[in-house]
Formats: structure tokens, C-alpha cells, sequence
């Protein structure tokens, strides 16, 4: 029996101890446990857990400004940005999720978060393409609604446990303070993505890899599927349905949402139209400002970054491979150098320049023809580079 006792007790103190030390250095970033320079600063493992850990961040940040989207704005808008005039914001932004999350997640900040004022959401084309059989599926637009749910005491339970309990959490503790002093990719306690990882790959690899391997998946998400879009109504599109109910929620509970296109390198836009989606962009455009339009009486607006412009059309100098661009990681992803220009817009709702339009009825008919005809007078420098990037 007292061998029993004694074991139990061990065990319950071994446990104790490891689930201390992984809050105390907190890995995934959802605790924000008092943060000491060089020893658990840093969120470098953070990515493994960031669909978990973010929503409950959030809750704790209760931010007056939301960033809601995927990848692009995690990577892109700082949360700590002195634009936002001293006002608490949060990045939900999260990697590959669609828009049932993110739409549901900034829904959940609604009904929750009294102190949220704005929300600024970034839209992507690809979320708002659907297969046949996407749409053979009933109810599959408001499936998102389900994330309204709160989150019973069982899944939190098991959220807290498998972030401080688990050998996984243990190893991403030591790994967090093994890489303090390491150039690597890590989360702020706002949700900023700092992408530091880009860095070391340009020092060993070079810039080629990296647009190469991006072009490829771009490529790939166009031609995997066979994509029924229906851009063209909104009652047909389950995206769409999707933001127009979420402009009528924004509406209902007085929150300023602005959207915006993000800035795709002009070679993302080239591989569009390579594979025969040019028009679909041009015309989902259409259907946003169609769909945004009874909705922007003040609450509301829309930003297109996604043109031609000085930003986007920055070249990829081959001959310094390892030199990081000014403005972009790689295609679809921008820096948050040119985060801090977008901000600009955003924060201001001041259009300073082609590479910041508002989108309205008024101006996106003179949008889509400039976008048609900058995409004849890139070709030249499409055509240059795909050899570049095709050679040995």
C-alpha cells in the first residue's frame, strides 16, 4: 500500500512539475505565462497548435480590432502596428483554414467581445471556389454557424490537457527554449506571425526555390479540382451567402468591417490566367463589390490591393538569389513592410495611390479594365521570368 501511495504521489508530481514547466514556457502561446527574454520569449513552435491556441488567446486579448483571414494577413498586418493609434488589436489570422472558420471565429468575437469596434477581414479568391459536389451538399454555406457554439467544459478540458500535459507540449518546450537565440518563425502575444523562417531559407536556398515550390502549389489548387463557381450569384455561391450574412450580422451589431484583396505578386496573377481563372478573379471582384453593395452605408467597405501596381509588380532579381525582397516572401505572401502600407488605407480609409482602391458600383467597372490591361503589359516581364524560373 505504500508503494501504491508512494507511486501515485510521484507520478501526480512529476505531472504537476511538467505541467508547470510547459505553462511556464507556454510553446503554443496560449497562456502568455510572464515572459522572460531568452528563455521562453520567443513562440517558435507555436504554429503546431495556433488553430487551438488562437481562439482562446483572443478571448483573453479582447481586442478592440480584429484581423480575421488566413495565412496571408497572420503574416502580413501586425497586430502591434502603430497605426492602430494605441488600440488593442489581435491577428486570428491562421493558416489554411477556409471560410467557414474564419467567418465563424469573427462571429464568435461578435457575440462575445463587447470592447471589439472593427474587424478588418482580408478575402481570399480561392476560399470562394466550389466543386459539384460542394454544392450537392445542403446547408453546407452555414455549416460555419456551429463555431457559434460555445465551447463545453469536456473540450476545454482536453484543449488545457493536451497543451500541458502531453510529451508533444513537453518537446515543444525544450525545442522553444533550445531556439530563443535562433533565426525562426514565431507568434507575438497579439497573434502576429512573424516570419523569420523565410530568412534562413533565402541564406541556404535562394530566392528561386522559393517561387518555384509556391507556383507549383498555386498551380496544383487550380487544377486538382474542377471548380462550378457560380461567382456570378450570390445565392448560389456558398461563399458569398456566407459574406452576406456576415455583413448583415456586422450591421446588426453596429461593428466597421473592412475587407480587402490581398496583394498577390503579379506572378500569382499570371498564373491565374495561365490556368484559366483571370476571368473567374476578375468577375468574383464583381460579386463582392454586388454583395458589399446595400451593405456600405459607414460600416462597411472594400479595398482592392491586388492590381498592378510599383508594389506588386516587384521584380525577382535571379542574380542576387540570396537578397530578400522589399516587399514579398514569396508569391502569396507580402511582408509586413508592405502591411505597413496597406495599413495606411485601412486605418484611413484614404486612397493614397493605384495600389490602394476603394471598391465600389462607381469605380470597380474602371478596376477590371485596368487589371485587363495591365495583365497584356506585364506579359513581357511574365514571359522573362518564366524562363528564369524554368532554367537550370
Amino acid at each position: 500500500m505504500k508503494y501504491l501511495t508512494f507511486f501515485i504521489s510521484t507520478l501526480t508530481l512529476l505531472l504537476a512539475c511538467v505541467a508547470l514547466f510547459n505553462w511556464f514556457v507556454d510553446p503554443y502561446g496560449m497562456y502568455w505565462s510572464p515572459v522572460v527574454d531568452g528563455v521562453n520569449a520567443r513562440k517558435t513552435e507555436a504554429f503546431e497548435r495556433v488553430h487551438v491556441s488562437k481562439p482562446y488567446r483572443v478571448s483573453q486579448v479582447r481586442p478592440q480590432v480584429l484581423l480575421v483571414g488566413n495565412s496571408r494577413i497572420e503574416m502580413g498586418l501586425k497586430a502591434e502596428s502603430s497605426l492602430f493609434n494605441g488600440k488593442r488589436v489581435f491577428n486570428l489570422g491562421m493558416p489554411g483554414i477556409g471560410l467557414e472558420r474564419q467567418f465563424g471565429e469573427a462571429l464568435k468575437q461578435i457575440e462575445e467581445n463587447t470592447q471589439l469596434e472593427s474587424i478588418i477581414f482580408s478575402l481570399d479568391y480561392l476560399d470562394f471556389l466550389y466543386t459539384r459536389e460542394d454544392f450537392e451538399r445542403p446547408g453546407q454555406e452555414f455549416i460555419w454557424q456551429n463555431l457559434l457554439q460555445p465551447r463545453g467544459m469536456q473540450q476545454r478540458a482536453r484543449d488545457v490537457s493536451s497543451l500541458l500535459l502531453s510529451l508533444d507540449t513537453l518537446f515543444s518546450s525544450i525545442k522553444t527554449m533550445a531556439k530563443q537565440h535562433v533565426t525562426s518563425s514565431h507568434i507575438s502575444a497579439y497573434g502576429s506571425h512573424y516570419a523569420d523562417s523565410y530568412i534562413n531559407i533565402m541564406q541556404s536556398e535562394g530566392i528561386k526555390p522559393l517561387f518555384s515550390q509556391k507556383l507549383k502549389q498555386i498551380a496544383q489548387s487550380l487544377q486538382s479540382k474542377r471548380y462550378v463557381s457560380h461567382l456570378g450569384q450570390v445565392e448560389k455561391n456558398p461563399g458569398l451567402k456566407m459574406f452576406a450574412t456576415f455583413l448583415e450580422k456586422t450591421r446588426l451589431a453596429d461593428i466597421e468591417v473592412t475587407f480587402f484583396i490581398s496583394p498577390y505578386h503579379y506572378t500569382y496573377l499570371h498564373m491565374l490566367n495561365k490556368h484559366n481563372h483571370w476571368q473567374s478573379f476578375l468577375q468574383w471582384k464583381m460579386a463582392l463589390v454586388s454583395t458589399i453593395e446595400p451593405y456600405k452605408d459607414g460600416h462597411a467597405s472594400l479595398w482592392d490591393f491586388s492590381g498592378f501596381s510599383s508594389y506588386t509588380m516587384e521584380p525577382v532579381d535571379f542574380t542576387q538569389p540570396r537578397k530578400l525582397m522589399k516587399w514579398y516572401w514569396e508569391p502569396a505572401h507580402y511582408r509586413s513592410e508592405l502591411g505597413e502600407v496597406m495599413l495606411k488605407a485601412l486605418t484611413k480609409s484614404t486612397s493614397s495611390s493605384d495600389f490602394a482602391r476603394k471598391m465600389e458600383q462607381s469605380t470597380v467597372r474602371d478596376i477590371i479594365i485596368l487589371d485587363q490591361k495591365a495583365l497584356l503589359q506585364s506579359a513581357a516581364a511574365w514571359q522573362a521570368f518564366s524562363t528564369q524560373i524554368d532554367g537550370d
